[in-house]
């Protein structure tokens, strides 16, 4: 999966999907909500549970934006 962590994403792509009054779910440790570029939406991920090497990449910011279409 190729994601993208929340604080990663620009604020106003941010406003426009989230909704509710801030608490967010109540994710396990290890657990962290991401955005995934694959399936153009908000994943789980488990870091504890993550098997093989997770890798980091820089991508271009019109990356997000383009996954989209």
């Amino acid at each position: 999966m190729s994601f993208v962590r929340l604080e990663d994403l620009p604020e106003q792509f941010l406003d426009t999907r989230l909704t509710g009054n801030g608490s967010g779910p109540k994710l396990s440790e290890g657990q962290e909500v991401v955005w995934d570029l694959d399936h153009h939406g908000f994943r789980v991920f488990n870091w504890s549970t993550a098997t093989g090497e997770v890798t980091e990449s820089t991508l271009p910011p019109t990356t997000i934006t383009n996954s989209e279409q």
